[in-house]
């Protein structure tokens, strides 16, 4: 259960490091220090969406999921059941670390968790050096 764990939160944090790549690239930012303050700008956010998907991830494992979703009445496609039934090997639990990292950029709330521009809060080092 430990392996998966740490699987899924590397997956997760390569989706997040992806995310903060491009939002840096977007703003024609470079170097380490200004993807540095983006993360710090959106650190509480992103532990928060972080926390969210580990927690979801938690119920799978140990077969919960789905009593979960039955016990919310949520509707289970056979697919999604079929899933749920797979053995969680460390592949298996890093793609899923990405795979509810990018759904959770679905809803509204988490859409964007990354601040719109770093600079607007006078951070210095996420400027660009000259």
């Amino acid at each position: 259960m430990i392996v998966a764990i740490i699987a899924f939160l590397l997956g997760s944090v390569c989706h997040t490091l992806a995310q903060v790549d491009a939002a840096a690239r977007g703003r024609k930012l470079s170097g380490w220090p200004a993807r540095w303050a983006i993360i710090q700008d959106a650190a509480i956010p992103i532990f928060v969406r972080t926390l969210i998907t580990l927690a979801i991830f938690a119920l799978w494992p140990e077969g919960q999921a789905v009593s979960a979703l039955n016990a919310i009445k949520v509707p289970i496609p056979d697919w999604v059941d079929a899933i749920l039934d797979l053995h969680v090997t460390w592949p298996v639990a890093f793609l899923v670390g990405i795979v509810l990292d990018v759904a959770l950029g679905f809803i509204p709330k988490f859409r964007s968790v990354l601040p719109a521009d770093p600079l607007a809060n006078g951070n210095a080092a996420a400027q660009k050096p000259s």
